[in-house]
């Protein structure tokens, strides 16, 4: 998992195609805003979605 991961990219495809489709948005944040553990590395993805 995670960075050295071989994945596929649907997964953004997925979130791109949602996002879209409910005029969401997607923000990104450093992980070091909301994870206290200095061990972790990378960023928070949050996804807003509006009611349909």
């Amino acid at each position: 998992m995670g960075a050295k991961s071989q994945g596929s990219g649907i997964g953004l495809y997925l979130v791109d195609t949602l996002v879209e489709m409910y005029d969401g948005t997607v923000t990104i944040a450093d992980r070091d805003e909301w994870v206290s553990e200095p061990d972790v590395d990378g960023s928070v993805f949050t996804v807003t979605l509006n009611r349909a």
